[in-house]
Order: structure tokens, then sequence, then C-alpha cells
């Protein structure tokens, strides 16, 4: 009876890896940053983060940070008007990171802040978007389609191609949660219990193209550095 159900269990798994689409068509294979439906960070490290919203026993929020509002005396003159700053520049000039390349192995933080180079108002039009979004994509299929992602690996399409793609690594459900804060909506994301997920369609097109084999993700035990450091030796 065991050997007939680990059977099952093999075919079906067979089964499933043939339904994964391996093409640039899967934004798991080829995920492209879109305004409105996606969302970047400069600040906070993943393990920290992570920690923070999972392992917490409390679960705990983590709010989106902005940036900070420049004073008048900082605005400039466009077309006749007085503009706040280039929010890449205004970051910069008060030592805000502005790369969204954040270094993780081999490194420790405790810093599970995140941060978006935009200003608040601006961050909280985004995030009602992304909200509404969310809130549509439960309506119509039942499922929560939001997620943070901890980590981007970035590879070629194919062997000697100069087409890149992008694909998440690990995927956590989150949900916004949104308070008023001297007349702005200030909003933050929580856990929301479901499983945390490595790409699984990253896995099997990297073995497929390039004889590469990812590890997988210990849903028990994670820990987010010692997988992003197997990632970087294996690649």
């Amino acid at each position: 009876m065991s050997d007939s159900k680990s059977a099952l269990t093999s075919a079906l798994e067979q089964l499933r890896l043939k339904l994964l689409d391996l093409t640039g068509r899967n934004r798991l294979i080829n995920f492209k940053h879109t305004a409105g439906k996606s969302l970047q960070f400069v600040e906070g490290h993943p393990t920290a983060i992570y920690q923070k919203l999972v392992e917490s026993s409390n679960r705990a929020n983590i709010p989106i940070l902005g940036l900070p509002e420049p004073s008048k005396s900082v605005w400039i003159e466009r077309n006749g008007r007085l503009q706040r700053p280039d929010q890449r520049e205004w970051a910069k000039s008060v030592n805000i990171p502005t790369s969204y390349e954040i270094q993780v192995t081999g490194e420790s933080s405790d810093n599970p802040n995140v941060r978006a180079l935009m200003y608040s108002d601006d961050l909280a039009k985004h995030c009602r978007k992304i909200e509404r979004e969310a809130l549509l994509a439960i309506e119509e299929t039942g499922a929560n389609m939001l997620f943070l992602v901890l980590g981007f690996l970035e590879f070629p399409d194919q062997r000697d191609s100069d087409k890149t793609f992008t694909a998440p690594l690990i995927s956590i459900p989150v949900s916004l949660q949104k308070k008023e804060m001297t007349g702005i909506q200030q909003f933050s994301f929580q856990y929301t219990g479901d499983d945390i997920t490595d790409n699984l369609s990253l896995r099997e097109k990297l073995r497929n193209d390039f004889g590469l084999v990812l590890p997988e993700l210990d849903e028990d035990q994670v820990d987010v550095n010692a997988y992003f450091a197997e990632i970087q030796s294996i690649i």
C-alpha cells in the first residue's frame, strides 16, 4: 500500500512540474516591477524583516516608510512652479540609500524597517492602488495575491543570451493595514499566516536550462541568510 501511495505521489509531482510555465510569460520567471502593482524598497534587512513579520509572537506589522518631507527652503522651481526635489536626489542628500541592491549575505543587521523612494502622499496613493488590486484578486479568485518578496535572482533567459530575467526567491503572503497619521494614510503590512514559498518555477527553469539545482526552502525553519548564501554559492 505504501509503495502504491509513493508511486501516486511521484506521478502527481511529475504532472505538477509539467504544468509549470517556464517561459518569460510567467511572472515567477520574468517579474517586472509595474507601477501601481508593485513597490520596491531601499532599506530593511531580509532576515530582520522575516523575523519580525513571521517569527514574532504578536504578528507584528511593519510600516512602509516614505521619504521625509523637505522644507520649503529646498524646493526647486520647475516651469514657474515650486516643487519638491527629485526623490532620489533628496534621499541622497539626507543619507537615505537609493539602491535596491541590498547586501544580505555575510552581513548582520537588526533593521526590519522598509522604505520606498517616494514622498508620503505619493506613497499612500501608490499603496491604495496596490490594496485595491489585492482586494479585487481576492474577490475574483478567492486567493490572496499580495506578497512581500525577499530577494530576486537575475539570470540570462538562455545560455549566452543578452536577455535577462528577474525572478522572486522567497514570497511571504501579506495583507495591507492602514491608519491616519497627520492627515496622511500610513500603510503597513502583516503576515497572513499562509504558506511561505520559494520559487518552484525558477528551480525547474534553472535545472532544465542550466543544470543548476537551487535549494528548497525549509518551511519549518527558514534561515533567510543561509538560503541566499547557498544560492550565491550555486550560481
